[in-house]
Formats: C-alpha cells, structure tokens, sequence
C-alpha cells in the first residue's frame, strides 16, 4: 500500500486516541441517536434516528490517518452519506452562506470542518465499525469518518451541529493542535508552518502515545 506522507501502519486494531481528559471521561452515549442542528438555520432541528433511517445507508473500507503519524488500513465503516444527509435533512433549514460545519461530541470535544470537505464522496455519520455496530471506544451512537481528513476530524459520539458562514474562532493552542481543514495528502496537521515540524514531533512523542493509550485499556478508560 501506497502511505500519505509522513504516515506509518500501525499494527493491531485501531486505538482509541484524543485528547486525555476526553479519552479518560468517555460518556455512556444514549441509545437512540439525536443530533441537534442550530447556527446559521431558519429554525432548530433535531435529527432522529427515523430521520437517518429513511436515506440510504452506505459501506466503505478506506485507510484511517491519525495526526500523530500512525495509519489503520482497511477500515470498514457503514452509515449514511453526509451528503445525503445535508442534501436530505440540513439544506432545507440553512440559512444562505454555510461554509463550515462544528460538530459537538457527548464527551465535549468540538471540531469545524469545511463543507466543501463534507459533500466529498465517503464521508459518513457512521454507526458500525468493521461490520459491528460503533461502541463507546470508536464513538457510539454516531460519529463523523471523513477518510480525507486526520482522525482529529473524524469526531467521535455526535450529539450536535451548528452551521457556521466561517471558520470558528481558534485560540493559539487550538491553531498549533489542529489545522483548519486536516487534509492527510497535505499533511495538514497544524495551522502554523512548516509541515515537517509537526511530522517530527508527532512521529517523536507517538510511542509515549501508545503506551498512554494500552494503559487506558488495561484500566478500561479508552
């Protein structure tokens, strides 16, 4: 197989990986799925999951990127095409002008991502993992693939989105920690140059990762 610059397999199944306090304070996701869409819309909407239900679902194996260089290949994923949902459920209650989407996770993690990037082909709001349905380590009841994107993206335990005409305000750590759009083929790990940097003191710090992320298991907190 053909890596993205900068990226290595990682053996063994995928790890649970994210900040620590939400790797640590994982939530007990509800069992029905229920996503709020507010922001730049007509009005409120919650999305059930008779509402995911009536559009088609899809499946789709591609390789998973994390930002700190390691890479799964051959992820299986099965849920709804984002497109379908934004063309089907979002559109109708968006105001004119959406350039980015922020979603918000049930531990309180929160990630934008551009919309041009979200209406690419395979990207999903998954619900199953490698044929099984998503438990709480990979994002239970729902969470965001985008395979173009690094994993920082791909936001696990959805609970919300808001429609944004812009890129959200982002503090100095949050532009050193994650780029505005993430793209792996550019390397796109930081808002701040050069590239090769962050590839370095990723790729450095990955075992320390590792071990963090295999304590977690043992314990039961990843």
């Amino acid at each position: 197989m053909t890596l993205p610059p900068g990226q290595r397999v990682l053996p063994g199944p995928m790890p649970r990986y994210g900040l620590p306090k939400y790797v640590q304070q994982v939530p007990q996701p509800p069992e029905a799925v229920r996503l709020s869409v507010h922001g730049h819309v007509t009005f409120p909407l919650i999305v059930l999951p008779a509402d995911l239900q009536a559009l088609p679902r899809q499946e789709l194996t591609r390789d998973f990127h994390c930002v700190t260089t390691w890479t799964v290949p051959g992820v299986q994923w099965a849920g709804w095409a984002f497109r379908d949902v934004w063309e089907a459920l979002l559109a109708p209650v968006a105001r004119p002008g959406v350039t980015h989407v922020q979603f918000r996770a049930l531990d309180g993690y929160r990630v934008s991502v551009p919309l041009e990037e979200l209406l690419r082909g395979g990207v999903l709001l998954a619900d199953t993992l490698n044929g099984q349905p998503l438990g709480v380590r990979h994002g239970a009841p729902l969470r965001l693939v985008a395979p173009q994107l690094y994993g920082a993206k791909n936001i696990k335990h959805l609970t919300a989105l808001e429609l944004l005409t812009g890129p959200p305000h982002a503090s100095l750590a949050g532009r050193l920690l994650i780029h505005p759009r993430g793209q792996v083929d550019l390397e796109e790990r930081s808002s701040l140059p050069p590239q090769r940097f962050w590839r370095w003191l990723y790729a450095a710090q990955l075992p320390a990762f590792l071990r963090h992320t295999a304590r977690l298991d043992r314990t039961g907190g990843g």
